[in-house]
């Protein structure tokens, strides 16, 4: 059952040396996507971020499985070059890329344009040495994009979803039990109108002088 208001779940954080940083986070029934730009390093060298410069977006199941299913056949090496375009909420989209850089290096990044504007997040690698027939090779692994496609298969199966899920829950719950009392509160207003108004007199300490001169319990 859908929340009335957003309900948002940390889930993790991911950087790459010298880039921008990307945020995930499970919103509603959605896996939202948030990228920081990189804005250089402080005094004691540490990465700075541009917060006012980000840019957020979500995807529901459908789409969340289109980017599992790219970021497979990367990590799986089926494709070396791939583009994967998907439409989001609020003309906002996300692109899912892989290709060679000005190194000669395979990279992969994800991107979110909204409003005109587009940030980039640069999925990290690893570089790996290993020998093929007794020749050594170096091979890159994509460790990046390997743990955000493990992060999108966990939101699509519910895996780490579950407390999430339980705010959401509640949250529903809090809403129906203050509809309820609401409810419950004006019909008590309602049935109080109801009752006639006694004569009020001010100089009798409030109430109603009686007239007991033609009182008998006789009759």
């Amino acid at each position: 059952m859908p929340a009335s208001k957003g309900i948002s779940t940390q889930v993790r954080n991911f950087y790459s040396e010298g880039n921008a940083y990307l945020n995930v986070r499970y919103y509603n029934t959605n896996l939202s996507f948030q990228i920081y730009p990189y804005a250089g390093t402080d005094s004691n060298n540490r990465p700075v971020y541009d917060m006012k410069s980000s840019l957020t977006t979500t995807v529901g199941f459908e789409n969340a499985y289109a980017l599992y299913k790219t970021c497979e056949d990367i990590v799986e090496d089926r494709v070396q070059e791939v583009l994967l375009k998907v439409p989001c909420m609020s003309n906002a989209s996300i692109m899912l890329e892989r290709k060679l850089n000005q190194s000669n290096i395979y990279e992969s990044t994800l991107s979110i344009t909204k409003n005109d504007k587009m940030v980039s997040f640069k999925f990290a690698t690893l570089v790996q040495q290993v020998k093929e027939n007794g020749v050594p090779t170096t091979k890159l692994i994509e460790s990046g994009i390997g743990s955000f496609m493990m992060t999108l298969a966990g939101y699509l199966v519910s895996i780490n979803a579950s407390h999430h899920l339980e705010k959401v829950m509640a949250e529903y719950e809090r809403k129906q039990n203050e509809a309820q009392m609401n409810n419950s509160n004006n019909s008590f207003r309602n049935n109080n109108n109801n009752f006639t108004n006694l004569p009020f007199d001010t100089n009798n300490n409030g109430y109603r002088q009686q007239d007991f001169t033609s009182f008998n319990p006789m009759n």
